[in-house]
């Protein structure tokens, strides 16, 4: 006689049981949640169980369609644990999850489940599919939402869309709004994770209780919400809140002080953003222990060398280390730093790096560890300061068109090396 094998549902979270009833009644159903919070379990629970109820060679495969293969490791590693634990898996991806494209998960049943990638809709194509989970569905462009949707026409299948809020434009945005519609939506955020913790492991809820506190913090407002609360942001806002309540007093003027001033002995940090052509170059002093600005040099239209002369003065009276950007624009100025023997921290400069020092920025002057003088542009350029979110997902930090970041650049410099342990152990050497 052959063996019998009854799949079960894993134990799932309070919150995620209504969520994978949903889909195993083959609605279309849309998710949307905070990060870390086990939507991706959830969908990877229904889709195995939903293959293995369509019975014996059903003819059609599912999918599991993810902006890349990476994204998709989360999906093919929880599924491997599920499918194994249960005794149903024939083949399928398997540990370390790196071989892409990742062949099928294929079912004791020969229920089958593709991975594909919208980054290019051409990998979207081929014959029908019974239903689809569609994970971090933000990133979808128009042509890839087609071309998934089109797939199960001939089967009429359903899909489920997961995702963390993000854009108030674009596919994931409209289709989360008509499912709020029609009562096929399911937000979650840290605040349902909380509670099912509560009821498993009061210990464990009130470390994560601080974790979500210490990142209420720690990163800036706009971002907290849409990671944390599942609260849509919009496509373009501004970085930096509470600029004006962080103007406090006087700029200090450090080529004009004697030498017993007791301003120059104040222990800084310069941050200095190296512009282009049509760009200042600009300079900004950090105290190290409270946080406050109040020197800048901004200037342009001077060649490298008289600028690392200028600023090589400015450390000299301020005695303070310079944190400046070594690639790009920078390796000029860096070269000429080091024929002066300028004491300098180099700081290599990508769309990561920058991102972390602006949103460390951000969060430190929406929460008072950071504030500065009066010194135009600089409030400008905060308030005006920008992130778009693009259509891969990515943030991209800037000026609006025809604006300069460039003191919000020197600012964010100067922030990064006072808020590294490493830094208070760095000094001016003459």
């Amino acid at each position: 006689m052959a063996k019998r094998f009854v799949f079960r549902l894993p134990e799932l979270r309070t919150f995620q049981r209504p969520l994978v009833s949903a889909c195993l009644a083959d609605k279309d159903v849309v998710c949307v949640a905070s990060t870390q919070i086990g939507k991706s379990f959830a969908y990877a629970a229904a889709l195995v169980a939903a293959c293995w109820s369509d019975g014996p060679n059903p003819p059609f495969p599912s999918w599991w369609a993810a902006p890349s293969y990476k994204q998709s490791r989360q999906g093919q590693r929880v599924m491997y644990q599920i499918t194994s634990s249960a005794g149903i898996r024939e083949s399928g991806p398997k540990p370390p999850f790196v071989t892409n494209p990742p062949p099928p998960l294929v079912l004791l049943n020969k229920g089958t489940i593709e991975y594909r990638t919208f980054d290019n809709p051409e990998n979207l194509m081929g014959d029908p599919i019974r239903r689809a989970v569609v994970d971090e569905a933000g990133q979808m462009l128009p042509e890839a939402h087609s071309a998934i949707s089109t797939r199960r026409s001939d089967t009429l299948g359903p899909l489920w869309y997961i995702g963390n809020p993000g854009r108030r434009t674009g596919p994931f945005r409209r289709i989360a709004a008509r499912a709020q519609a029609e009562g096929r939506l399911f937000s979650f955020n840290w605040h349902d994770k909380h509670e099912w913790l509560l009821t498993v492991d009061k210990a464990r809820a009130d470390e994560y209780e601080a974790f979500i506190e210490s990142e209420r913090i720690e990163i800036p407002d706009f971002e907290f919400r849409r990671l944390y609360e599942a609260e849509w942001t919009e496509d373009e806002a501004a970085v930096f809140r509470g600029v004006h309540a962080a103007v406090v007093g006087e700029r200090f003027a450090w080529d004009k002080a004697d030498s017993g001033d007791e301003l120059l002995a104040i222990p800084r940090v310069i941050g200095v953003d190296v512009g282009q052509s049509n760009d200042y170059l600009v300079a900004i002093g950090m105290q190290k222990h409270t946080g406050h600005c109040d020197v800048m040099e901004r200037f342009r239209g001077v060649g490298y060398p008289q600028a690392a002369i200028r600023l090589k003065a400015m450390q000299d009276a301020l005695r303070a280390p310079i944190i400046v950007e070594e690639n790009g624009v920078g390796i000029a100025l860096c070269q000429e730093f080091d024929r002066l023997q300028v004491n300098y921290i180099p700081f290599t400069t990508s769309n990561a790096s920058k991102q972390e020092i602006v949103l460390a920025l951000s969060a430190d002057i929406e929460n008072s560890r950071v504030t500065f003088a009066d010194m135009e542009p600089l409030p400008y350029e905060l308030e005006t300061y920008q992130y778009e979110r693009m259509p891969s997902g990515v943030y991209r930090y800037s000026a609006p068109a025809g604006e300069h970041d460039d003191t919000v650049m020197a600012l964010a410099l100067a922030n990064n090396a006072k808020r590294r342990s490493s830094f208070d152990r760095v000094e001016w050497v003459a």
